[in-house]
């Protein structure tokens, strides 16, 4: 009798185990904030597969920016989206990564991941700071966004064709005066990467022609990478994700 009660307990426990293992590796995980880059939106991120990682994915939303002179007053708005009531990493492509690195200034996020990005004014190259004296940008109008949107040659480093289709059309929709913004803003971003306090772990790509690596101290080079590999390289990216935490 006593072996029949002990073997019922036993198979009781592990049911029991085996219901709350699901709960309990969801309690593990932690809130991912990930901010897309310039000229894109939520769907530069629609490869990303973090079904398996220790993460659970948000979407901070490129919302109006009109009361926003730069990158500092833009972080501040993005952050409304954040609950800072439970820890979370923000995860920041391109200048999602420079408004990461702003908001390490005022939230307090467990970590900062950096892909294809800056942590800093130190990691811009000098042609773009030559934007200050000469704004040219500014002549961008939607007509010519368009053209640019259409031309091959704009996403010819992105493998998959419909991958193409979904750069363009993030492309389309931020419009020109958000793109001319955008530009400007990171123009005169005067961020100083002394001033982290946040641990930031940096991923880049060794052909990235937009932030060359040449100007970047990266934590992880991606050998083939360019400036759109969160793209073309999904698995890989989680994979560096993943390592974070």
């Amino acid at each position: 009798m006593k072996q029949k009660f002990t073997g019922s307990l036993l198979m009781l426990l592990a049911s029991l185990f085996f219901i709350a293992k699901p709960f309990y590796g969801e309690a593990q995980k932690i809130n991912a904030y990930l901010i897309p880059g310039m000229g894109t939106d939520y769907r530069e991120f629609h490869r990303l597969d973090f079904s398996e990682t220790n993460y659970i994915p948000h979407f901070i939303q490129l919302v109006d920016y009109d009361t926003c002179k730069g990158l500092d007053d833009y972080a501040h708005l993005l952050a409304t989206q954040i609950d800072t009531t439970e820890p979370f990493v923000i995860i920041g492509v391109s200048m999602g990564g420079m408004l990461a690195v702003e908001m390490t200034q005022f939230l307090h996020p467990e970590g900062v991941i950096l892909i294809s990005s800056a942590k800093g004014k130190q990691e811009i190259p000098f042609r773009y700071k030559l934007g200050r004296v000469f704004p040219v940008y500014h002549l961008i109008t939607d007509k010519m966004l368009a053209k640019m949107a259409n031309r091959p040659k704009t996403f010819e480093s992105i493998d998959r064709p419909e991958d193409r289709e979904v750069y363009k059309n993030m492309l389309l929709a931020t419009g020109a005066d958000f793109f001319v913004w955008q530009m400007n803003a990171i123009v005169h971003w005067k961020f100083d990467m002394e001033e982290l306090k946040t641990p930031v772990y940096h991923i880049h790509g060794a052909k990235d022609n937009v932030l060359p690596l040449r100007k970047v101290a990266a934590d992880v080079v991606v050998e083939n990478g360019d400036h759109k590999m969160v793209i073309n390289y999904p698995d890989l990216m989680i994979e560096y994700i993943n390592a974070f935490h």
